[in-house]
């Protein structure tokens, strides 16, 4: 017979809303000094950043796109996500800070 075609149903959602909670509560608790704080907390809003900005093809024929121009947080009120660039910029200074903080670890797996 062949391949049988089979109809697909779709179900499309009017808006869709994405939300994301960054902890600086956490990030603080963790005893680092401000400038690990800070590089933590770039970290985090470049992966939220690029995460939008890139392909958001997060299931098979649901392609999404940022509907905004300007992405703000409810908490703190006057905050505008940067854009990726000017995230960049600062991630690369602030792991510069950082440097000489860091360690290395390398982990083997022997089976």
């Amino acid at each position: 017979f062949g391949n049988v075609p089979f109809h697909r149903e779709e179900y499309t959602a009017a808006q869709i809303t994405a939300y994301f909670n960054l902890d600086l509560g956490q990030i603080r608790g963790y005893g680092l000094d401000t400038e690990a704080e800070k590089m933590l907390t770039l970290l985090a809003l470049y992966k939220i950043r690029t995460l939008l900005d890139g392909n958001l093809r997060l299931r098979t024929a649901c392609d999404l796109k940022v509907a905004v121009d300007v992405i703000k947080a409810e908490t703190p009120v006057d905050f505008v996500l940067p854009t990726e660039d000017v995230l960049a910029d600062d991630l690369r200074t602030a792991i510069a800070a950082c440097t000489d903080r860091m360690e290395l670890t390398t982990v083997t797996y022997k089976k």
